[in-house]
């Protein structure tokens, strides 16, 4: 091959359209990635958006549960009578309450 025959305005075009087309490629890599940055932080700010609201949500039921009076006054009164008596200090009792936590918390596991 004769490079002989190419001018210097020939290489001047060609190194001109080289330098063209690097600063095209450089902006659209630019570009693109710029578009995928934003279109990550999107899905992660939906993503945290999400949570934030599922953690208010199992807050509020929380709050709701803690509300919750299951006990009459009467009970309530029976069982602060037996603490005051020593009732659930002594070690029959508290076998028996331990064996009926464990149970509870065995039959929540298997639900």
């Amino acid at each position: 091959m004769d490079i002989s025959s190419i001018s210097s305005s020939s290489a001047r075009a060609l190194q001109n359209a080289r330098t063209d087309e690097s600063e095209e490629a450089r902006a659209s890599r630019k570009t693109g990635a710029a578009r995928a940055e934003t279109a990550g932080k999107a899905g992660d700010a939906l993503e945290l958006q999400a949570k934030a609201s599922e953690a208010q949500e199992l807050t509020a039921a929380r709050k709701a549960l803690r509300e919750i009076d299951t006990l009459d006054d009467a009970r309530r009164a029976e069982i602060a009578a037996k603490i005051q008596s020593g009732f659930y200090s002594q070690p029959d009792t508290i076998e028996q309450v331990a064996g009926a936590m464990a149970d509870a918390l065995q039959s929540k596991k298997t639900d």
